[in-house]
């Protein structure tokens, strides 16, 4: 075959073909393939004329790809390229087996993947179901068309077929060159120039899945439509505003992605349709115009959707003009790799006609299915299709996102659509993006408590060491403590504590670094009856001077680095000193007794005090019981399902109250507290690493703590086996970051209330 033509390639195209040389193995992400139902009296023969008519008419159709041995890849026409025609007849098979094959036939067709080097990367495959009902198979690489070719195309190949019958002649095409030609005199410097403007200041790429990878790029396919008269609405809103549908779906994806991973300056992309007015005739060119390129979306959450809408198309009618450059060249003007990992596509396209009511026919054609398309290889896309309906189509890839996670998702862009489409005036940051499941969830009353079997924290601890004493309780690096060494070790310090004239009604400050020792001291202050007085020894010492002056504990617990430094007349006990360990080493391990005590020890004792910081600034202690600690699981434990198999982390200081959560969260139900040493808690990445080895199925976190450890995630490559938490409870401030991949509990801790 002899050389015809040589093409340049589109912007998209450089895109597309190097997808194809990489992903080579399994499904092309970029095949399409589109079956039609003919009804009707149909010349088969007549029909493959027609095809051999279009094809000459638009010869690059047949073209290969030349990417070895070249400073740039083209495109060649060749002479003599075969005609892709195939014809199967089914009509004869048993209506129980005719299903059956064809979709055998579309499955084989499907994964028949193009060769670049063996033009043409399309066929057609018309299949007879009985003698008057036929389908015809389109498949085709994504190279060649876009979405808006194709029924420009397959009208133009249905009205060859009837060109003997109605006497009609086609105007000659357009050829795709001249679009190719208009590309190639746009001023490249420009459009970089206003990418690397429009990019400028962008702290990170915007990846749900960044570092993560798959083979499998067949995504799954979830559907939601908005019924007619809520789509009459949207189209009234983005009227009103002066925006398209397609701008304001845009915005209500930035604002989802931006809840997801806890930024207000997203990116993601989108596909523009690369058809230019000025080019004449360019509404019939058939070929691959469309570009993907990024869309970056900055809003404040005191900025209403209205303001934030307008703004974004404002901004984009900007870049109009400089959306023909390919978008790895954009992407390092941005000076990034991969900007985004989302895809939002708006399929605006030409409807394919059927040709009934022809005089000489009665054939009529109707789109049967579809496969493949523009979102296949990113590992979450959105595709909305307007009509009568407005059709919402997420993908997803399956080793990547589950179909519960993408559920979520897609109901969470709904709501925030649907609150858009209530009050555009509404402010992005007042949008609830709790599902009405999760709040029904969360707000039902529990029918069911536990009935502990001890009215005492440290009652019903005693209870988890009886039934797992083997069990970790608390851990810290490599090293741990069973149930059963922690019950002991914290009774050894308890009776030393009693000795000293311990009991309820008295206080005991704990100023101890990160420890498992914290623990133990923790656990024998309640043990004594006495409450304990958690100081964070990384606090001002003014601070801690005030606490201990206010409260006026009867002991200081505290190591050698710490002593003296925070009252000069209270008692102090140094439990890192040899002495002190071997005068506990020497009293008894077993639970203490009702006798032991000095006074009795019951629910309405106090188990600690915390300090806040005080309306004023002053800070002010607050008092809790037993009963309000375990009152506070006992009423939970439905909603976030406590269990023995949980590893929790004590990431705060145990002077702030959300520390209360998270000890008494493992220890109270037999799961494992990992210790969190301060330098850790300090550094996302350190954090995210200990994560993933320790297995944590339950974190604790305030908002501000939770965006730092989703950036650490987003910018770290895999840690080993990829951290996957069961539960994320968040508490502090408001939180409006969904998850995918997790549910999240946003909370506080009553105790204090």
């Amino acid at each position: 075959m002899e050389i015809k033509d040589i093409l340049p390639l589109s912007p998209l195209q450089k895109g597309l073909l190097f997808h194809m040389l990489y992903d080579n193995q399994g499904s092309d992400a970029y095949q399409v393939q589109q079956v039609y139902q003919l009804e009707g009296a149909l010349d088969s023969q007549k029909l493959k004329q027609a095809v051999t008519t279009l094809l000459a008419r638009h010869p690059h159709l047949c073209a290969g790809f030349e990417y070895e041995d070249v400073e740039t890849p083209v495109q060649l026409i060749l002479s003599g390229s075969p005609l892709p025609w195939n014809e199967v007849d089914l009509s004869g098979a048993a209506p129980e087996h005719q299903e059956l094959e064809f979709a055998a036939l579309l499955l084989a067709d499907y994964e028949q993947r193009f060769d670049p080097h063996e033009p043409p990367l399309l066929r057609f495959t018309l299949v007879k179901w009985t003698p008057h009902q036929h389908y015809l198979v389109f498949t085709n690489h994504h190279l060649l068309l876009d979405g808006w070719s194709i029924p420009v195309l397959l009208k133009e190949l249905f009205t060859l077929y009837l060109e003997d019958a109605q006497g009609c002649t086609l105007p000659p095409p357009i050829p795709y060159r001249n679009y190719l030609q208009w590309v190639a005199a746009r001023d490249v410097e420009e459009m970089r120039a206003a990418w690397r403007d429009a990019l400028s200041g962008l702290e990170a790429p915007t990846c749900l899945a960044k570092g993560l990878t798959t083979e499998n790029l067949k995504p799954n396919l979830l559907y939601k439509y908005l019924d007619p008269a809520r789509t009459q609405q949207l189209n009234r809103r983005a009227k009103q505003l002066g925006v398209t549908v397609n701008t304001l779906l845009q915005g209500c994806w930035g604002v989802l992605l931006g809840a997801m991973t806890g930024r207000s300056d997203v990116v993601f992309g989108i596909t523009v349709s690369g058809r230019p007015g000025e080019l004449p005739g360019v509404e019939s060119i058939v070929g691959l115009l469309i570009n993907t390129i990024p869309l970056r979306l900055t809003f404040s959450l005191a900025e209403s959707f209205a303001a934030m809408l307008q703004r974004l198309q404002t901004e984009q009618t900007q870049l109009l003009d400089h959306q023909y450059l390919d978008l790895t060249t954009i992407q390092a003007e941005a000076g990034y790799g991969d900007l985004f990992d989302t895809l939002m596509v708006f399929e605006n396209y030409p409807a394919l006609e059927g040709t009934r009511g022809h005089q000489a026919s009665e054939l009529s054609i109707s789109l049967a299915s579809h496969q493949g398309g523009d979102a296949s290889h990113y590992p979450i896309g959105l595709v909305a299709v307007p009509g009568d309906s407005l059709a919402l189509r997420f993908s997803s890839l399956p080793d990547l996102f589950d179909d519960h996670a993408v559920e979520i998702l897609a109901e969470r862009f709904l709501l925030i659509l649907n609150a858009m489409i209530d009050d555009p005036q509404t402010v992005i940051g007042s949008v609830p993006l709790m599902l009405p499941q999760e709040i029904e969830a969360i707000t039902k009353p529990c029918v069911q408590v536990t009935q502990w079997p001890s009215d005492t924290l440290q009652g019903v601890f005693e209870q988890r060491v009886r039934e797992m004493p083997n069990a970790i309780a608390v851990s810290l690096g490599n090293d741990y403590l069973s149930y059963q060494v922690l019950n002991q070790r914290a009774n050894q310090l308890a009776r030393h504590l009693v000795n000293r004239g311990i009991g309820t009604e008295d206080i005991v400050a704990l100023a101890l670094p990160r420890s498992m020792e914290t623990v133990v001291a923790l656990l024998a202050v309640l043990k004594s009856g006495a409450a304990y007085l958690p100081l964070d020894v990384h606090n001002p010492a003014e601070r801690l001077a005030f606490i201990v002056s206010d409260a006026k504990p009867s002991l200081i617990i505290t190591d050698e680095e710490h002593t003296g430094t925070l009252s000069q007349s209270i008692p102090e006990l140094l439990i890192n000193m040899p002495e002190c360990q071997r005068q506990l080493a020497l009293l008894g391990t077993d639970n203490l007794q009702p006798s032991e005590h000095i006074r009795p020890v019951s629910t309405e004792n106090l188990a600690y005090i915390i300090y806040t910081s005080g309306s004023t600034g002053t800070p002010k202690g607050v008092m809790i019981p037993h009963a309000n600690v375990l009152r506070l699981f006992s009423a939970t434990e439905q909603w976030f399902e406590f269990s023995q198999n949980d590893v929790w982390t004590l990431f705060h200081s145990y002077s702030f109250d959300f520390s209360v959560w998270e000890i008494w969260g493992p220890l109270l139900y037999g799961g494992e507290l990992v210790v969190v040493p301060f330098i850790v808690s300090r550094d996302p990445q350190a954090f995210l690493k200990l994560l993933s080895e320790k297995k944590v199925t339950v974190l604790n976190q305030t908002p501000s703590a939770f965006y730092q450890l989703i950036e650490a995630e987003q910018n770290t490559p895999r840690i080993g086996t990829r951290w996957r938490c069961a539960r994320w409870y968040l508490g502090g401030r408001r939180w409006n970051s969904p998850s995918l991949n997790a549910g999240i509990s946003g909370m506080v801790i009553p105790t204090l209330n």
